[in-house]
This record gives C-alpha cells, structure tokens and sequence, in this order.
C-alpha cells in the first residue's frame, strides 16, 4: 500500500475526499448501467401496451416524524419498504462539494440549501430503487458483482482499522522514532557544515615525486585541460555529476596534456578534506555551484557541489515531527511503512484458521489472465489507494 500523507497542494482533495469520490463515481456508474438497461427494454415496472404507467410521487415527509434507528442514523425515506437514511444524503452533498470544489452546482443554493439536500435525497431514491431493480434481476450473484463486493469491503476494513490509526505523520510512534535515533539518525540533525562533491582533476605526475609539479611545464598542461574542463561545463544546463562525467571522458580522450580522472568525495568543515580544498568547497553554498579551476596539492581541480547539509543542533524532541514527517511520506522509509502494514495483516490474520494447497496452484502457462481492464481481476483486490 502506498501511504503518502497529505497533498501538498491545497487545492487537492485530501484522501478522505478522494474515496468518498471513487465510491460516489462508482454509484453513478452502477446507476447508469442499470438505467441503460431500462431504456433499452423500453419499459419501467407496471408498463402496458407499450406505455408507461405514471411512476408513485415521492412524498415528503415532516421531519418531526422522521425515526431514528438503533445506530443512531436517521431514515429520511422509503423505496418499497427499504430504509434511506441521512448518511446517505451527506456522503452524496461531500463527494460533490470536495470532487468539485470550483464548480457551479446543478442546484441552485449552497451546498447545505434545501434544493440541495433535497437533490442529493433524489439522488439517493434512484440510486436505491435501482439497486433494489439490480437485486431483482439476480445481480447480486454475478462473478463480477462478488469481487467488486470484495474489495471494496477490504478497501473499508484498511481505511477504517488501519488507517484510522496510521493516517498522519503524527501516527509513527514515538519509540519507533527514537529506535532510529539511537541507531544514528540523530547525526543528521547535529553535524557541522557539510559539503558533498564531485570533482574532475588533471594531473601530470612527476615520475619520482608521483605529484604534479606546481610549476613548469607539465603543471601549465594540467591547468589547461582543467581550464578547458570547466569552459565546457559551464555551458551546460542544469549540470549534475552524470553530465560532468560525461565531459571529463570527453576531455581525456581529446588530448594528452594531462591525465583526467573523477571521484566524489564529502567532508564536514574542519574534517580530514585537506585545507586548500575545504577553502574552494565552503565557499560554494548551493548544489550546483562549480568551482573555477583551482590548484590542489594533487594537480588542477574542477569542484562540483553535490549536497550541502548547513550545520545543525538539534535534540531529539526538537526533531520528532520532522522524522515523523520524513518517516510517513519519504521514499526511502517505504519499506517502515509496509512493515506496518505488514503487522496490521498479522494481527488480523492471527484470529483465523488458515489452509494452504500450493501444489494446486496451476502452472502460469495454464492461468487465464483477465484482460478487460473494465472487469475486476479474480486474482485479488487491489492494494488500498491513500491518493
């Protein structure tokens, strides 16, 4: 499952909307399948002689006499009997108001006016007399019908058990949090100014010292291919290590002045880097900034700024929400995620009797693949979708 937290946009639906969105467009399209169905027969219940009778009025009820049953929820209709209930009315008004929070309603009114309750309780009559026309008709039994049933039913149970205590950043519990801490998370809230790099040098190392002499010659060589390094670099857009590689081999296999070799290498201010290089490194603040070419202890350097990590002291109090955050929505923890996704399954599955015939499982040459992408896989429901 991919537990992405909220979107950062706020003009987005957050996942509760989202759903409330799914399950009201799915309703709309059972609805339609099924009143496709009507036209196509040319006939509605009680037709004859090719002619509709005249369908029952909906009559509108006072509220003091609505009922209320023992869940507390509050039928606001009937359909041959079958209780509506208000709950119904409200999913309706939210899944309308949150899929489109800019548009114009149908109704005139706000979304709570009564024109608009009473078009969403319209809604919730046609949608119920054709479900009850669906269950006539046998519908209930159909393959596809069961496996829709299925997964949405699962899709509920996550959304309500496990998401209801894993649905925010603020949900990671605390030890789990300090668990990382201890195992050295907390260097990358308490460190010194930092740099990572990538670096093209050329050198011309004197046979006996194995060092590129600091003048002659042979340094005037390396400091011309850097200088020409550093040309075609600064030409480039958006330049990262891959496309810096790629000119440095360009470079080293147009000429002999000098050798041209590549590396990465990262250091904290004050760290082991020798003082030269640290001196052209932390003067560069921002990832991507390259150096001009500059003279090392080693030959002619052109720097690139990799990561920069500004120093940092922080306790671990100080940093429980944004490890949280990093925790519930980064890449790099997916697999934290699942492993609680992966307990929640456990704890469930711990209360049932489980029996397993692997041997049966046909050989996947054999196994006939649904390939209509309208119909539900019988292979299983789909993972449940934070998004």
């Amino acid at each position: 499952p991919d537990f992405s937290g909220p979107p950062s946009n706020p003009n987005q639906v957050t996942a509760t909307d989202e759903r409330m969105r799914r399950s009201h467009t799915r309703d709309i399209a059972a609805a339609a399948t099924l009143l496709i169905g009507f036209l196509g027969f040319g006939i509605t219940a009680g037709c004859k002689n090719n002619t509709a009778e005249t369908a029952p009025a909906t009559t509108a009820t006072p509220s003091a006499s609505l009922k209320q049953n023992q869940q507390g929820r509050t039928i606001v209709a009937t359909v041959n009997g079958e209780p509506i209930y208000d709950d119904c009315v409200a999913r309706d008004l939210a899944s309308s108001t949150s899929s489109h929070p800019s548009s114009t309603s149908m109704t005139a009114g706000s979304p709570d006016s009564p024109d608009q309750r009473a078009a969403a309780l319209e809604r919730c009559i046609e949608f119920e007399l054709l479900s009850q026309e669906a269950r006539h008709r046998g519908l209930l039994s159909d393959p596809d019908v069961i496996t829709t049933l299925k997964t949405e039913s699962v899709r509920h149970l996550i959304d309500t058990e496990f998401y209801a205590r894993f649905s925010s950043p603020s949900d990671v519990p605390i030890e789990d949090v300090r668990q990382l801490w201890d195992r050295g998370l907390k260097k990358l809230f308490n460190h010194p100014d930092f740099r990572g790099t990538f670096y093209c040098r050329a050198t011309n190392p004197d046979p006996d010292t194995g060092k590129t002499p600091t003048q002659g010659e042979a340094n005037d060589n390396a400091k011309k291919v850097a200088t020409e390094i550093y040309k075609r670099l600064k030409q480039v857009a958006d330049l990262d290590r891959g496309k810096m590689l790629t000119i440095c081999q360009e470079v080293e296999a147009e000429t002999d002045l000098a050798t041209v070799t590549t590396s990465t290498y990262s250091a904290p201010i004050g760290g082991k880097a020798v003082p030269e290089w640290e001196k052209i490194v932390f003067a560069l603040t921002e990832v991507g900034a390259l150096s001009v070419p500059s003279r090392t202890r080693w030959g002619w350097d052109v720097i690139l700024i990799t990561k920069v990590l500004p120093p940092r002291s922080e306790s671990f109090d100080q940093a429980t929400a944004e490890i949280q955050e990093m925790m519930f929505t980064e890449k790099s923890f997916e697999g934290y995620r699942r492993e609680q996704f992966q307990k929640f399954l456990a704890k469930t599955n711990a209360k049932h009797s489980i029996t397993r015939f692997d041997d049966r499982i046909p050989h996947q040459e054999s196994v006939v693949v649904n390939r209509d992408p309208a119909k539900p896989s019988s292979a299983g429901p789909p993972p449940p979708d934070r998004r």
